[in-house]
């Protein structure tokens, strides 16, 4: 997990901290075999899942314990210590293997419910991989277990005898994989605002009706109406032959030339989309 510093220890609930911290106390002096009782698991289910949280709170805890053994004052008093401190490696060794699994079915069920929206069609999809991304659920997790998946799938074709034509085409479980883990990198590294997942939106459906249906329900201020507007213009623009390639009467007036900034902002509009396995060039 990743390690977590001080300043992001203070933007952190303080709610996940002290139920960490409650909860590897009172397991700590329960001592026994490390095994977390079912009901602290629930109770503590969400804390838990917070990794980089619990490494930080365990690695305290730890230290803790530690610090009490060496500075004890006899040697019942580091005794205890010691014992504190043995139970805290077991109950952590527990819980990571308890987490690792718990990680994984949430991967897992996430990946179904991908799955499951891709079927739906695009705006389904969409919906889906936003409000994934706004719950925090494309996590590096996720990123394991689809890799993990990549790579059974990957194997399992290359068990397939190979014909003098080449090697077996990629599997459908494998193409599915690759445009899901596009998508979500799409979702982490472009903060797409509302006008340009429109716009991406719009560009992925073929139907004339489902672009209306969609521009009707998504165009809920003037801002992002106004915003869209500008980037569908400038993508006319962009797809546009040079003037000066055309020729003959028809041949179209010089175009205005965008600022800087203006044509940073649509080659960045048009990377983000791309991103998100659309052809712009190639939409209709």
């Amino acid at each position: 997990a990743e390690e977590l510093t001080l300043d992001e220890t203070v933007q952190r609930p303080d709610k996940v901290f002290g139920q960490l911290r409650e909860m590897l106390d009172f397991m700590a002096k329960m001592g026994g075999d490390g095994s977390v009782p079912p009901h602290l698991l629930t109770k503590y289910h969400d804390a838990l899942l917070d990794g980089s949280a619990y490494d930080y709170v365990f690695a305290e805890r730890r230290e803790r314990a530690a610090l009490e053994a060496q500075n004890a004052a006899d040697d019942e008093e580091a005794e205890h210590a010691i014992r504190e401190l043995e139970a805290l490696e077991r109950v952590d060794a527990f819980l990571r293997g308890y987490l690792s699994a718990e990680r994984r079915r949430r991967s897992r069920a996430t990946f179904e419910a991908i799955l499951a929206a891709t079927m739906e069609g695009p705006t389904a999809f969409d919906a889906r991989m936003a409000a994934l991304r706004a719950g925090g659920a494309l996590d590096r997790n996720l990123d394991e277990y689809l890799d993990e998946v990549a790579g059974k799938a990957a194997r399992a074709v290359a068990m397939l005898e190979t014909s003098e034509a080449g090697p077996p085409p990629m599997s459908p479980l494998m193409r599915v994989v690759e445009i899901v883990q596009d998508r979500i990198k799409a979702e982490k590294t472009a903060d797409l605002n509302p006008a340009i997942r429109i716009f991406a939106q719009c560009l992925a459906l073929t139907e004339s009706a489902n672009r209306f249906q969609l521009l009707s329900d998504k165009l809920n201020t003037l801002d992002i109406a106004v915003e869209l507007t500008n980037l569908v213009e400038a993508s006319i623009d962009y797809l546009e032959p040079d003037a000066d390639e055309e020729e003959g009467e028809d041949a179209a007036p010089p175009r205005e030339e965008k600022s800087p900034e203006e044509q940073k902002k649509f080659e960045e509009a048009v990377e983000a989309i791309e991103a998100m396995g659309i052809d712009v060039a190639g939409a209709e």
